[in-house]
């Protein structure tokens, strides 16, 4: 049995919920993970390396904002939450992956969104 944590919502450039944030997962709205964090670096459950985690924002491979969460600070501006549905049940964690040593150093966040939508960048 696995015990429910605080799932955080995650949203896209127009305010719709599009998955959770799970300590360092990154589940999508069923519960499955999708993605994962190490330092400021987002993943892939490949090992695949799409972008990054800052201030709030996931930002792509430019600093380009794809989506946030509710604490995000900087820019670009975000629009109001809505409705954010139930968290789904605790779902297992996937084993450690391994990833690439050497990864690119984060860009300068962008004050813009990211052409890519969510699907297309935990799906990279």
């Amino acid at each position: 049995m696995f015990t429910q944590r605080r799932m955080i919502p995650i949203y896209n450039r127009y305010g719709r919920a599009v998955a959770w944030l799970d300590g360092r997962f990154i589940r999508d709205l069923k519960g499955p993970t999708v993605a994962f964090i190490r330092g400021e670096h987002v993943y892939t459950v490949r090992g695949i390396h799409v972008g990054y985690f800052q201030s709030g924002y996931f930002r792509d491979q430019v600093g380009a904002a794809v989506a946030f969460i509710d604490s995000a600070e900087g820019n670009p501006r975000l629009p109001l939450p809505g409705p954010t549905p139930e968290a789904p049940p605790a779902w297992p964690s996937p084993p450690v992956i391994s990833i690439p040593s050497a990864v690119p150093d984060p860009p300068q966040p962008k004050a813009r969104w990211s052409e890519l939508d969510w699907s297309r960048f935990v799906m990279s």
